[in-house]
């Protein structure tokens, strides 16, 4: 006969979420009741059969090392800090020029920038190829971007050595690779109440699900399990012996890397289940 239990997990300290870190990303909870399955309990296991997270784990960050964007106005090199976010190549778009149009040179404090963003640079992306361009609406041969300090270029697609301005005036640069905005495809759910969890190939990581991307940037994810959800072993919590009162739950990419929640809450409901 099968058994099952469900309990709700939250990383809000307002629903008593303790030690929580990483951006968000990890945290503990500390239960008034020890959670264990009955001593009779055999072929435990559980599995996370609802769960809500928001889509704005950044994409362009000082983590990554890809926010710094330097290119010549006319009469100077500008350097640009991308704020940290979670962008598309419309966003991007709208950030760098707001950013550069902002710019005031750290030397004098005072000084902007000698052109406008949009008399400069079209961005634009191609759905087709993947591929990002950039017009150079000026015709001013001063005007250049700089790829060897621009790290930016490693989420548009542009090599080191790209060049920095079209061969011919009014032309555009096309990256050399495929734009990296979809760095993240699914979020993997860790915690340390089960002893390997679900393996990836030959490498257990205590994962105890796997929640796809599926929401626009800035918006709910909201994942529903299915009637056949992947599921871990948990016959470690068999009996009173092996009750927890304390654990934790961290989110990761799939290479098993801390994931920025950029300060966002989420929550899942785990359901336990177990042969009598």
């Amino acid at each position: 006969m099968t058994r099952k239990s469900c309990y709700i997990f939250s990383s809000a300290q307002s629903q008593g979420a303790t030690n929580i870190r990483d951006n968000g990303s990890r945290f503990s909870v500390n239960l008034n009741y020890p959670l264990h399955l009955p001593n009779d309990a055999k072929h435990a296991t559980c599995e996370v059969i609802q769960a809500n997270i928001w889509n704005t784990s950044p994409n362009i960050s000082p983590a990554f090392n890809n926010d710094i964007f330097v290119a010549n106005d006319g009469k100077k090199l500008v350097s640009i800090q991308i704020e940290k976010g979670l962008y598309d190549i419309t966003t991007l778009t709208a950030q760098l020029e707001l950013q550069w149009d902002s710019y005031i040179d750290p030397l004098d404090g005072k000084t902007g920038v000698a052109n406008k963003w949009n008399t400069l640079f079209l961005m634009t992306g191609n759905d087709s190829t993947q591929k990002v361009s950039i017009e150079f609406i000026t015709s001013d041969n001063q005007v250049l971007i700089d790829w060897t300090q621009t790290t930016l270029r490693s989420i548009l697609g542009f090599a080191s050595n790209a060049l920095q301005k079209p061969l011919s005036q009014n032309g555009s640069l096309t990256a050399d690779f495929i734009a990296d905005f979809n760095n993240l495809n699914a979020y993997y759910l860790h915690t340390d109440l089960v002893g390997n969890g679900i393996p990836t190939n030959s490498t257990y990581a205590q994962v105890i699900s796997v929640i796809p991307v599926t929401a626009a940037p800035g918006n709910l994810i909201v994942f529903q399990g299915q009637n056949e959800n992947l599921f871990a072993d948990c016959n470690n919590l068999v009996g009173m012996n092996n009750s927890r009162s304390t654990f934790s739950f961290w989110l990761t990419t799939e290479t098993n890397t801390a994931i920025d929640m950029n300060g966002e809450e989420w929550s899942f409901t785990l359901l336990f289940k177990w042969e009598v």
